[in-house]
This record gives C-alpha cells, sequence and structure tokens, in this order.
C-alpha cells in the first residue's frame, strides 16, 4: 500500500510543469526554471524607451524650433529560488538576485545645445518570497527584501555660441563649449516585487 502511495507521489512531482513564462512589476519579463524541487533560477529582461518632443525659443534665430528628447533603459537580471517550506500549493523561499541596468539619454535644442548621458547600475539584493500554484498551468509570486546598487554615470553637454556679429545680422564664427561630468552613487533600501507565472 505505501509502495503504491509513493509510487502515485513521486509521479505526479514528475509531472508538475518546471518551466514558465514570468510577468512582474518592477516591468520586466522572464523564464523560471524549476531545477529541482528544492532550487529554480528565474533570469529576467526589462526594456524602457521614451521620446519627447515640445517647441521651445531659438536664442540665434529668434523664433521657435522644436526641441526633442530621447531615454532608454534596458536591464538584465537572475534570481535563484532557494525553496524553504511548501503548504499544500504555497511555497516559500529564499532568493539572491543581481541585475546589470543600462540607460542612455539625449536631448537637444535646435542647433544650439544638446546633452548626452550614459549610466550603469549593478543592483544586488536578497528576497524572502511566496509562490502560490492556483492552477496547474498558472501561478502568482511575491517577494520583499533588501537591495544595493551602485551606479556609475557620465553626461557630456555641448553648448554652441555664436559670436556677437550674428545678433546684427552678419556671419560670424561659432564657438563650442563642452562640458562632461562623472559621478558615483550607491543606495540601499527596502525591494518589492509581485508577479504572474504561466507554465508550459
Amino acid at each position: 500500500m505505501w509502495a503504491v502511495m509513493m509510487c502515485g507521489a513521486a509521479a505526479f512531482a514528475q509531472d508538475e510543469p518546471r518551466i514558465g513564462l514570468t510577468m512582474g512589476s518592477p516591468s520586466s519579463v522572464g523564464v523560471i526554471w524549476q531545477v529541482s524541487d528544492k532550487v529554480a533560477v528565474r533570469p529576467e529582461l526589462a526594456f524602457t524607451r521614451v521620446t519627447n518632443e515640445f517647441p521651445s525659443a531659438d536664442l540665434v534665430g529668434g523664433g521657435t524650433t522644436t526641441a526633442s528628447a530621447d531615454s532608454w533603459q534596458v536591464g538584465a537580471g537572475v534570481s535563484g529560488l532557494f525553496y524553504v517550506s511548501r503548504w499544500n500549493g504555497v511555497r516559500t523561499y529564499l532568493s539572491p538576485r543581481l541585475v546589470y541596468t543600462k540607460s542612455s539619454s539625449s536631448s537637444s535644442s535646435s542647433s544650439v545645445s544638446s546633452i548626452k548621458g550614459e549610466s550603469s547600475m549593478y543592483t544586488t539584493s536578497g528576497s524572502f518570497g511566496a509562490q502560490y500554484a492556483v492552477a496547474r498551468h498558472f501561478g502568482v509570486f511575491g517577494e520583499v527584501g533588501l537591495a544595493y546598487g551602485s551606479t556609475t554615470s557620465i553626461s557630456t553637454s555641448t553648448v554652441t555660441l555664436p559670436g556677437i556679429g550674428a545678433f546684427l545680422g552678419a556671419s560670424a564664427p561659432l564657438s563650442t563649449l563642452v562640458t562632461r561630468t562623472e559621478s558615483r552613487t550607491t543606495s540601499f533600501g527596502i525591494r518589492s516585487g509581485v508577479g504572474v507565472i504561466l507554465f508550459f
């Protein structure tokens, strides 16, 4: 009798889906792979792009021109899930996580000025989470923990200034002023996340 029950439980465990698609907040999409009953790996990707256009005053011509701003951010990370307990469909886990984020931005106003910036950020975190199997192919999860981040930013601004003769209607050579700054920042705080899982 016991042998039959054990074989049935083993067959059920082997029949559980091992790979799924995750969609979470903060915005990210990834894959979860149940390596074993105690360990899972969850790589993820995130991408954002924003483009703006707005009117601005042309300091050289005295009219109105269109200024533009464009920025994008892409991130890639991986989490390890180490399950510590299980109650029916609820499983709790501890999760170390590493994320690398690259971002770039640029803005310009006519041919007078432009600003470009780039930044790279590494974030490490440790979280406690819970995963609930709503159905065989659908689950939800939530986690909270502490995160530490280190960001390196580089900003370059270019300003083109006309000679005084340009304001009097005469042609004059232009002078260009370029400024480059570099900064490093660190952050530490609470991290939380929620999401859904579609198992294959």
